[in-house]
């Protein structure tokens, strides 16, 4: 047996069929069998009243020869339409086993959201504007300001809950959707005086040239 992983699709939670299949331990052109003919009852019964969506998700994959296969991401709801094919033990093992991994998923995300809601709420470019940090196009240089934060985050133990947080949420450092707190604002005076507020900043092959309008940051 697998262990379940759960994909979010439009919003909606949802399981691979190969994933089931391999967890069952039948062939994955059984779980196709079954969740088509669950489709066609529902188009058959009442299209308006039935979302498939709700249930399954048609996608597709490529095998081991590069070939496109079908398969279907299939919902809790959906999940629990497969289990009562089953029968028995593995019937009752499989509704655990899917009902545990989505109730787990939503608890991560309520985390996660918990975790946004404290979130910083300067970009990047905000940061530079407030410290001053510019290009030589008289704009706010947020590609450095957000060079150097990343990596003082990346080094500092004490950001590093924020750095797990910032990449599930913002992903790398030159993304404009980076949020920074006034913890991080005051890291970043910090470095600049130390480094004697240095006009180029070398960072992941490139080398940003910054003028600084207010040297007392």
């Amino acid at each position: 047996m697998c262990d379940l992983t759960i994909i979010k699709q439009n919003g909606i939670r949802y399981i691979d069929s190969r994933e089931i299949a391999i967890w069952l331990e039948k062939p994955h052109g059984n779980i196709m069998r079954y969740i088509e003919g669950y489709i066609k009852s529902m188009q058959r019964i009442n299209k308006s009243k039935f979302g498939v969506l709700d249930y399954f998700f048609e996608s597709s994959y490529e095998d081991t020869k590069g070939v496109t296969r079908p398969c279907y991401l299939i919902s809790e709801q959906g999940c629990g339409l497969i289990a009562n094919r089953l029968r028995g033990v593995k019937s009752v093992l499989f509704t655990v086993a899917y009902t545990s991994k989505f109730k787990e998923s939503k608890g991560d995300e309520c985390s996660e959201s918990e975790a946004l809601s404290v979130l910083p709420v300067y970009s990047a470019k905000q940061v530079a504007a407030i410290l001053g940090i510019y290009s030589m196009y008289g704009n706010p240089h947020y590609q450095a300001v957000g060079y150097i934060l990343y990596y003082l985050i990346r080094i500092s133990k004490e950001h590093k809950k924020h750095e797990e947080i910032s990449k599930i949420f913002y992903g790398l450092y030159f993304n404009k959707k980076m949020r920074y707190s006034k913890h991080d604002i005051n890291a970043l005076k910090d470095w600049v005086k130390k480094n004697n507020y240095p006009c180029e900043i070398e960072g992941c092959g490139k080398t940003y040239s910054v003028i600084y309008r207010n040297r007392l940051v």
